[in-house]
């Protein structure tokens, strides 16, 4: 962890002092020089970030006594939905004319097909290579079956109502499907909390932000992490 974060302080210093320098001039290359440094950069923060959420979630499961899938059905999937949450707001608040609805639209529907999708595919696989690196026993991703037929129940209901509210157009009709969809999230919660533990579930026995700064691992602390990744 250390390491991912001295990469993205030294990626950041590194492209300051080339922009400072005025290294990045108005031509093709540098254009393209600039793109890759904040690609790089981008990439090292994320991951930094990442990380801190991750393992902030961790500590917080762990003291308020949560399953690894309540964990991260309720506290870890508020902080990964966050930017596609704040994306339709903005660009409806933002943007200008027929585009702002399109990339709202597209911002919500967007993420889900990739989660069902790509995230899928990126989960086996890094656990076949966990289990290549001789990390794991079996190249096999361990899940709470339970916990996850609740949650692609409620999630295939929910896009099923979403695709035929769609068709309708009519105002009242959107206005309450907001609602039961507002209270079906609130059952949801309601069930994710009542998931028990499997036997061999563990949490993580530090908080990042003690080991780098050598602060408590309290409630202060582990919040603040949270909220930095």
């Amino acid at each position: 962890m250390r390491k991912i974060l001295v990469s993205s302080l030294a990626f950041i210093f590194i492209y300051l002092m080339l922009h400072f320098s005025g290294y990045f001039s108005h031509n093709e290359t540098s254009s393209y020089l600039t793109v890759i440094s904040f690609l790089l950069i981008s990439i090292a923060v994320i991951l930094s970030g990442c990380e801190l959420f991750a393992n902030g979630v961790e500590c917080i499961g762990d003291r308020l006594n949560l399953s690894h899938a309540t964990a991260g059905s309720l506290l870890a999937a508020v902080g990964t939905a966050m930017p596609e949450t704040l994306i339709p707001i903005l660009a409806l608040i933002f943007g200008k004319g027929i585009h702002r609805e399109s990339i709202a639209v597209g911002a919500i529907l967007g993420a889900p097909f990739m989660l069902a999708t790509l995230a899928f595919f990126f989960t086996g696989l890094t656990s076949l290579i966990l289990y290549l690196m001789k990390k794991r026993d079996k190249a096999v991703h361990y899940v709470n079956l339970s916990a996850l037929k609740t949650e692609l129940l409620f999630f295939i209901i929910a896009m099923i109502v979403i695709l035929i509210i769609s068709y309708i157009n009519n105002s009242l009709t959107d206005h309450i499907t907001a609602v039961l969809l507002l209270l079906t999230y609130a059952l949801f919660v309601k069930i994710t909390l009542n998931h028990r533990s499997e036997d061999g579930e563990e949490y993580t026995e530090h908080l990042h932000f003690s080991y780098i700064m050598s602060c408590p691992a309290n409630n202060f602390w582990i919040t603040l992490q949270t909220l930095t990744g």
